[in-house]
């Protein structure tokens, strides 16, 4: 089975990320699918998808690193295949199988890793300050609310936290 459809589209994913904080596949992929899959496998033909969700396709094997692709399925066919540079894939992927509904953070709006490398500097500082649970959680957080209302939810919790001190700690 060879899909319907072969797309390059470089600035696709991107130029819709930059215009929203939140991407969903129905709204940017409009055709029918009822699952996608995300393939990362360079020099593959998705070996690895076809034996995990027992699927059957034939695609040409991606020849560059740089590279990734989603395999769209309808009624367990595949009917689309779309090409995209890795580096400039403006979302966070968590697994690699979306369905149309699944909304991604678009990485515009959810730079989860500047509140990891601020929290370095006070690691090499002061070395008892984080045990790594606090970036891990920094980091979640920063990818699920996004960097403007991560800095609101420190804020709101360091004021709750100097309430509570002064309240129980009198």
């Amino acid at each position: 089975m060879h899909p319907q459809g072969r797309t390059y589209y470089k600035n696709l994913l991107w130029d819709y990320a930059e215009a929203h904080e939140t991407l969903v596949f129905s709204e940017i992929f409009e055709f029918d699918w009822d699952i996608a899959y995300y393939d990362s496998k360079t020099y593959s033909r998705g070996e690895h998808l076809k034996e995990q969700y027992s699927l059957e396709f034939d695609v040409e094997p991606m020849m560059s690193e740089e590279l990734g692709r989603f395999l769209f399925f309808y009624e367990s066919n595949l009917i689309h295949e779309y090409l995209f540079d890795r580096p400039i894939m403006p979302m966070i992927l968590q697994g690699d199988a979306f369905y149309p509904g699944t909304v991604f953070t678009s990485r515009k709006y959810s730079i989860s890793f500047y509140p990891c490398f601020a929290s370095l500097f006070f690691v090499h500082k002061n070395k008892d300050v984080f045990g790594g649970g606090d970036v891990k959680l920094l980091a979640g957080v920063g990818a699920w609310l996004g960097i403007e209302k991560l800095l609101y939810m420190i804020i709101v919790s360091t004021v709750v936290f100097v309430v509570y001190s002064l309240v129980v700690l009198k």
